[in-house]
């Protein structure tokens, strides 16, 4: 079955509860509106917004799944009118079923735009033992004290910490988690065994191809962040000879 349903009472008011439940659960997100919604077997591809007054909460597009005849909200696949297909593959879907649901929208009328860039998931973002949801406690009962640590207080984004360690710089939001960390050295591999000194062919077995390549940077950007993420890997002669994941701060 493939269509794009604008007029469905019955199945919006599922698509309304279920993301509402997803982005606040046990709150009712309000006034929250599902715009269209193009179904391919038991996968949905909806288009929503909506918010807290004047701050906007849900805003792009949301994949669900169908399960015991009820929809439930698999996870964000895109932001304002940008559908991000690397993430739809990351959540399992086929190509066929990815063309579908955007054909789907296009059959419907539907103005957004694709973006295809390959994707990594947040998970596959480890530097050593450290990965980007830690906070500054968190990171410190894995390593230790650090060689220095210094906090500065910033006009956009509060207190921000930076913490040296012997093989590992880490830059963190004081009540928050990590927003950068990045290394040089070999001592320190990634979730998936890249370390510096090993091959460009290493990195893309390892993570795929990437988003963004130079010949000289190999930049993955990360899932669900809106390419405010991303992991990358710097090289020299072929080599890795840096690691760095780095999100924007606002």
């Amino acid at each position: 079955m493939r269509q794009a349903l604008l007029n469905d009472p019955s199945l919006r008011e599922q698509l309304q509860q279920a993301l509402a439940n997803y982005n606040t659960p046990g709150r009712t997100l309000v006034p929250l509106s599902v715009g269209a919604i193009a179904i391919v077997e038991n996968h949905a591809l909806a288009e929503a917004s909506g918010g807290y007054g004047d701050l906007p909460i849900i805003d792009g597009y949301y994949l669900l799944r169908q399960q015991n005849g009820r929809w439930a909200v698999v996870d964000s696949v895109g932001r304002g009118p940008s559908i991000e297909t690397g993430r739809l593959t990351l959540l399992g879907l086929s190509n066929d079923a990815i063309s579908g649901l955007l054909n789907a929208l296009r059959a419907a009328g539907v103005n957004f735009t694709v973006s295809d860039a390959p994707l990594i998931s947040r998970e596959q973002v480890i530097l050593g033992s450290i990965s980007p949801d830690m906070t500054v406690a968190a990171v410190k009962q894995q390593l230790g004290q650090p060689l220095s640590e210094k906090v500065e207080e910033t006009g956009c984004c509060g207190l921000l910490v930076y913490l040296e360690y012997p093989h590992l710089s880490l830059r963190l939001f004081q009540d928050g988690n990590v927003f950068q960390m990045t290394t040089t050295h070999r001592d320190v591999a990634t979730g998936a065994g890249v370390r510096v000194g090993d091959t460009h062919e290493a990195v893309t077995n390892a993570y795929g191809s990437p988003s963004l390549s130079d010949g000289e940077t190999l930049l993955y950007y990360i899932s669900g962040s809106d390419q405010s993420e991303s992991f990358s890997f710097s090289l020299e002669n072929g080599r890795v000879v840096g690691i760095s994941y780095s999100a924007l701060l606002n």
